[in-house]
């Protein structure tokens, strides 16, 4: 009888020791898994940081590229009327249309989407 107390003894350690250890590799997977978790955050930041650089280079690329047209318009327009200022002056008002019927058009979308119309046009 004492050496079946004493397997029983030595089964019970044995599995304590063997909980303990699936215990501490549970333990180490999660962290593994934690740390994983960060770095893939990481590298998602990254990688829009570096997005939102190569977005923010091209829009000021654009604005600068899109400045220089505006001028040679005004200029070539002013040369073509005889004053300069008469050039920038409609250029100028082309662009403030432009913008204003850019802007009418975006509200309208915006508001469509608010009451819920998906389809273009469909807003009041």
């Amino acid at each position: 009888m004492d050496s079946d107390n004493a397997e029983d003894s030595g089964q019970t350690d044995r599995l304590g020791m063997l909980s303990q250890e699936l215990v501490r590799d549970v333990s180490e997977w999660v962290q593994l898994r934690v740390d994983l978790f960060g770095l893939e955050v990481a590298r998602g930041v990254r990688a829009r940081q570096g997005r939102l650089l190569a977005y923010g280079i091209a829009a000021v690329a654009a604005a600068a590229a899109l400045l220089l047209l505006l001028a040679a318009a005004s200029l070539g327009l002013g040369s073509l009327l005889g004053s300069m200022a008469l050039g920038f002056l409609l250029v100028g008002a082309a662009v403030a249309l432009a913008a204003s019927g850019a802007y009418l058009v975006l509200r309208r979308n915006y508001d469509d989407e608010a009451q819920g119309n998906t389809e273009p046009g469909s807003g009041s």
